[in-house]
């Protein structure tokens, strides 16, 4: 059958090499090492050369790298290669001394070894025809034949034209009663009369081939075959299209034929097999090598490929359909259940209604698989792509290495996994492990319903968020992953390089760590590590003993940072749970805890005399003189001796000299006759003088001064009048 397979490709290219003039014509050879055995799947390097007999000289020469079969034989197209010298149209084939030097490199290099030169015995008409001479037909007439054979009524049964060689049948259906002398027929005379008994029939209306069916062997049905080296009487030949019947129905060993099996209604061509009539299914199809059609309605193509189920179909070499309507195509491709579906070299389609459509990776040079399978071994599950697995009930795994483990998970990129119960991972290096988890663009959700996003985030605690990037660390020439990690059940962390560690907690931002209970951190590289606490801006002050599960009142509420390294972290406010607040201190230790100066930009009136009060309920005011606000009014008395008292001065002050003289009072000495009016700074223990309220007892003082004015100004007059007397 191999060979006639090869004569009838030889005439479908020799029809096509008639339509046109190609540069170029094909050429099989087997390559076979030193033991004679054949070179199998291996790539090769050829070189040829088209040449006169000995090669002194060279027409044309080409080079070709190809893959050898599995039967070690290699097909390319003389014309087609590298042009290594010389032009294929110019090759002299109508001198008929063209010579052709094969050398060979089995190891796929240029290392080329002679195989030997041998005479183009048969060149391409085409080719041949392009220079050569030829016998003309008449101009204008192109149904001119060349050669013809007419019947006895002059009409041309077989006939020789330009164009090709056709066979004219003249039958007509109402001349069939006439036998062989209507159509075209082949048959045979042995012991019979007149007629003989007719075997292949070309009419009008139909082709019909006719068998003994109760006949053994070769001696009955129809057969093509060869003579070539047979000996004298020997009657059959080798077999190459045969149908035959056979009262046990086996052929065991393979033969090669094309034939009609009667016992199955099936129909098997190439190198058949039939281990046993159970090996056929009904109605069935198996071309190939030993290929297998076992199942009712079953077809089988390819190297040894099998479809046992039925309405299953195995397409390739060692192709698998085991199930009912199932599908194998490709090498060692498998679809072992029910409605499922094998696409690709070591495809496995396992579960009920799956598909695997994908390839295992192969060595470029040894063809040996070097990736995993494509394999969809859940009950309908879907794997796409090379060494793509679904292996969960309805899972989907589509991209290279992606894998979908778990019922009804979905794993979408190259080497993402979704190996949780119902979980999502999308993009590559995606990792979805919790129950009805989703990691996208290289995330890993670990926590039932979790959700990462972007790459290096962790969603490990139950319903955490961790949205961003993590980074990578390196240290003494060792890196490490950072992820922006959200590891707390219900946790959150939206950033670069964050880490929320506890329930409820959240990080947001640049390195942050929340790692209290219900702790919020917002900003760069800030820490809430306090149970319920807030931290955000900058690198902020934290005690390292806080409590992340316990309401402690010594422990910050409320904290922003203002430090600006991780080695220089400071407090711009800090609030603790009792209430007490510090500013530009981490340990307030009273309600308004100010480490530094103070402005108050705005204060409202009050009661008091002082120039700044606080009132009871902490409000601070200027002082105020409505006499509304007052009670126990009494006039200052004797304010002029102790204005006399006082000394008035001018000053520098010592840290700021640039003010220039100053005029005032010393609080010391003040303090001794007006002490209502100096006061002391508990902060830093400075005296001041409350320059305001002075002017109450200066103006007491001018009155007391004016009286005694008034008084001795009528005592002057009343002494004029004594005087005038």
């Amino acid at each position: 059958m191999k060979k006639a397979a090869i004569i009838i490709t030889g005439v479908i290219l020799s029809l096509g090499v008639f339509a046109q003039v190609p540069q170029g014509f094909n050429y099989q050879a087997v390559v076979r090492n030193d033991q004679g055995a054949p070179i199998a799947e291996q790539q090769v390097g050829i070189r040829l050369t088209l040449q006169d007999e000995v090669g002194n000289a060279i027409y044309y020469s080409e080079t070709h790298s190809a893959t050898t079969s599995p039967q070690g034989v290699v097909n390319f197209v003389v014309g087609g290669g590298n042009v290594q010298s010389g032009a294929f149209a110019d090759i002299p084939w109508t001198d008929g001394n063209i010579h052709m030097k094969i050398e060979v490199d089995p190891a796929g290099g240029n290392s080329y070894t002679v195989l030997g030169v041998s005479q183009m015995q048969s060149v391409p008409y085409a080719l041949h025809a392009q220079t050569a001479s030829r016998f003309e037909a008449i101009p204008g007439n192109e149904d001119q034949a060349l050669f013809e054979v007419r019947n006895s009524d002059g009409k041309v049964v077989f006939a020789v034209y330009e164009q090709g060689v056709r066979i004219y049948v003249d039958g007509d259906p109402a001349d069939e009663e006439k036998g062989n002398r209507s159509g075209f027929a082949i048959g045979g005379l042995t012991g019979l009369k007149d007629t003989g008994e007719e075997y292949f029939r070309v009419s009008r209306g139909y082709t019909q081939v006719m068998f003994d069916d109760e006949g053994k062997g070769n001696r009955s049905g129809f057969a093509i075959g060869g003579l070539t080296g047979l000996k004298d009487g020997e009657d059959s030949g080798r077999s190459f299209f045969d149908v035959t019947t056979d009262v046990t129905g086996i052929i065991n060993p393979s033969q090669n034929r094309v034939m009609w099996y009667p016992i199955k209604n099936s129909f098997l061509t190439g190198k058949v097999l039939i281990e046993h009539p159970d090996s056929v299914g009904e109605n069935s199809f198996a071309s190939g090598y030993e290929s297998k059609a076992r199942g009712l309605y079953s077809q089988a193509i390819g190297y040894m490929s099998i479809a046992r189920g039925d309405y299953s179909s195995a397409f390739g070499r060692n192709a698998l359909a085991h199930a009912n309507n199932s599908f194998a195509f490709g090498w060692g491709a498998k679809a072992t259940k029910g409605d499922s579906y094998a696409f690709g070299g070591g495809a496995e389609a396992v579960g009920l209604g799956s598909y695997a459509i994908g390839s295992v990776g192969r060595d470029t040079v040894t063809f040996e698989p070097n990736t995993r399978q494509t394999i969809a071994s859940g009950n309908y599950s879907f794997a796409l792509g090379l060494g793509a697995q679904a292996t969960g009930s309805s899972a989907f795994a589509i991209g290279q290495n992606a894998t979908a483990s778990n019922v009804v998970s979905f794993a979408l990129g190259s080497n993402s996994v979704a190996s949780g119960r119902q979980s999502t991972a999308l993009g590559a290096l995606s990792i979805a492990s919790g129950n009805f988890s989703m990691a996208l663009n290289s995330g890993i959700s670990e926590g039932y319903y979790s959700t990462s996003m972007g790459y290096l985030t962790k969603a490990a605690g139950a319903n955490a968020l961790s949205i961003g990037s993590g980074y990578v660390y390196t240290v003494s020439g060792m890196s490490f992953n950072i992820y922006n990690s959200a590891s707390g059940s219900y946790s959150v962390t939206i950033g670069n390089g964050n880490s929320a560690t506890r329930y409820y907690s959240t990080a947001i931002g640049y390195r942050n760590t929340s790692s209290g209970e219900q702790a919020i951190a917002l900003g760069s590289g800030v820490i809430a590590n306090s149970y319920r606490s807030v931290v955000i801006g900058s690198y902020n002050y934290y005690d390292a003993n806080n409590s992340y599960f316990t309401w402690v009142n010594t422990e910050p509420l409320f904290v922003v940072g203002n430090g600006t390294s991780p080695e220089s972290r400071s407090n711009a406010l800090t609030v603790l749970k009792s209430g007490m607040i510090g500013i530009g201190t981490e340990d307030p230790t009273t309600k308004l805890d100010i480490n530094g100066t103070a402005r108050i930009r705005y204060v409202g009136s009050g009661t008091y005399s002082t120039p700044l009060n606080r009132t009871a309920d902490g409000t601070l005011t200027t002082a105020t003189s409505d006499v509304r606000l007052k009670t126990d009014i009494a006039t200052l008395d004797n304010a002029l001796n102790k204005v006399l008292q006082l000394r008035g001065v001018s000053f520098k002050w010592k840290d700021n000299p640039a003010m220039g003289s100053r005029i005032g009072f010393i609080a010391q000495e003040m303090e001794p006759v007006l002490p209502e009016l100096v006061f002391t700074n508990e902060a830093d223990g400075y005296k001041g003088v409350n320059y305001a309220e002075v002017t109450a007892v200066l103006v007491e003082a001018v009155k007391e001064q004016q009286k005694m004015i008034e008084e001795l100004k009528a005592e002057i007059e009343q002494l004029k009048k004594n005087n005038t007397k």
